[in-house]
């Protein structure tokens, strides 16, 4: 029995979506995990960090944020475009990420201070995971949109 040419049949297209949808439930979760860890570290910082710092963090998660929401946005639209578009906007987060993750460890000094930066600094790390994660959402929704009729 020959098998069907799964490239470009309907039950490929299916198979394509659920797959993608089942893979991007797995990431959705562990970004959820991340995000829960973020607030358990931010709520528990008993010394103020400066606030450039805080400022510098706050505008990374508003730039994961975004893709993340972008993401979700391109399995709604079903738009491989949009999906595949993810990939080179996060590099530069992701750099400035490892920038300010780097300031941080230089900047522990004192004990009292080193808490409250041993926990940015963690965060850091959570925002590249989800990051990660969400590059690897909106690929597996460009995996799941329906290839163009002009292929």
């Amino acid at each position: 029995m020959l098998e069907p040419d799964c490239a470009s049949g309907p039950s490929c297209g299916d198979a394509r979506l659920i797959t993608g949808i089942l893979e991007a439930i797995v990431d959705l979760e562990l970004i959820g995990d991340y995000g829960y860890e973020i607030v358990k570290l931010t709520g528990d910082l008993n010394h103020k960090p400066p606030s450039e710092v805080t400022a510098q963090v706050a505008e990374i998660t508003e730039k994961v944020r975004h893709l993340l929401s972008s993401a979700v946005e391109s399995w709604r639209n079903r738009d491989r475009a949009q999906a595949l578009s993810l990939r080179p906007q996060a590099a530069p987060i992701r750099d400035e990420c490892e920038r300010l993750y780097s300031t941080l460890s230089q900047s522990v000094s004192a004990p009292e201070d080193g808490a409250a930066l041993v926990d940015l600094m963690l965060v850091c790390k959570h925002l590249e995971r989800i990051l990660r994660h969400t590059v690897s959402v909106a690929e597996q929704a460009a995996e799941a949109a329906p290839l163009s009729e002009a292929a």
